[in-house]
């Protein structure tokens, strides 16, 4: 899944098709959220100043998919809510 295709919008997807994107983009938000702290843990932890570096460079990376990863997450929610607005009408 990934933010254009969410961004694109199938209008033919249901309420709750878009809850489950919904759903499974919290997760994988999550996933790397946790990932990354556990990445800048290591770092934290080196003690030779090249893995260090190494280290700190793959949480940096690794912080960065967790906010792509929020984004998706957001363009979900969007979404859903516009899904959801479409009922109403």
């Amino acid at each position: 899944m990934t933010g254009a295709v969410l961004a694109s919008g199938a209008s033919g997807q249901s309420v709750p098709d878009r809850q489950r994107e919904l759903a499974a983009a919290k997760t994988q938000a999550a996933r790397a959220q946790r990932q990354a702290l556990l990445l800048e843990e290591r770092a934290g932890t080196e003690s030779d100043a090249a893995t260090q570096v190494q280290a700190q460079a793959a949480a940096v990376a690794a912080r960065i998919q967790a906010i792509e990863a929020e984004i998706v997450e957001a363009q979900a929610r969007v979404a859903l809510i516009e899904k959801m607005r479409e009922g109403l009408r």
